[in-house]
């Protein structure tokens, strides 16, 4: 099980769509557990269009074809009418779902596929530090 840092980012989606993507990934994340360091932690930007999760995650939960079947489950809608591309980047490894020719949801795995809790940390500060207009306060 990783504890690893996991960015969401909300691309084209409507409000209820929005809470039916908040409701299936809570439903993933461990909300108790007796290590205080592995319950999870949020931090949402500023346009709450966006969060960073840091979690012990199942492996099983945190792959591409998982999160796609998952929220395409979730949502109600076939398996197949979900596409998925794969990037990396400067923080990590980059998954961006598309459903019906539209981009919905990116996921970020901070680090990238394997990565320790620390490298995890490190690129999420990172990450922060790029990008803190969009994620402090004023």
């Amino acid at each position: 099980m990783p504890h690893a840092y996991i960015g969401i980012e909300v691309l084209n989606m409507t409000a209820g769509q929005r809470q039916t993507l908040i409701d299936a990934l809570r439903a993933l994340m461990p909300e108790r557990d007796e290590q205080p360091a592995w319950r999870v932690h949020l931090r949402v930007r500023r346009d709450n269009q966006a969060a960073i999760v840091e979690a012990r995650w199942q492996d099983a939960h945190i792959t591409d074809a998982s999160i796609r079947r998952y929220l395409a489950q979730a949502f109600g809608v076939a398996e197949n009418t979900v596409t998925s591309a794969a990037a990396t980047n400067a923080f990590g490894r980059v998954l961006t779902l598309t459903h019906s020719a539209v981009q919905r949801v990116r996921f970020l795995l901070f680090g990238g596929v394997g990565a320790t809790w620390e490298q995890s940390r490190q690129a999420v500060l990172a990450y922060l530090a790029a990008n803190r207009v969009q994620w402090e306060s004023e």
